[in-house]
């Protein structure tokens, strides 16, 4: 889990520094705690991690999922 944090940090205090500097840090919250519960879902999590599922077909769920958020 360590390992996770520590390549996943890099990439937060970037997001971090973007939303502030546009002053959308509430929106940015609200779209990360929906991809949040969508890839907690089992039947989504069992998705994303079947290999065999291509990684654009994985990104475009994603995408579909969140278009009236972003």
């Amino acid at each position: 889990m360590a390992e996770v944090i520590t390549v996943a940090r890099p990439y937060a205090k970037a997001l971090f520094n973007y939303a502030s500097e546009k002053n959308t840090e509430n929106e940015w919250k609200d779209y990360l705690n929906l991809i949040s519960t969508i890839v907690s879902d089992d039947m989504m999590a069992q998705v994303l991690k079947n290999p065999s599922v291509n990684a654009d077909v994985k990104k475009s769920l994603i995408i579909d999922l969140t278009k009236d958020i972003v």
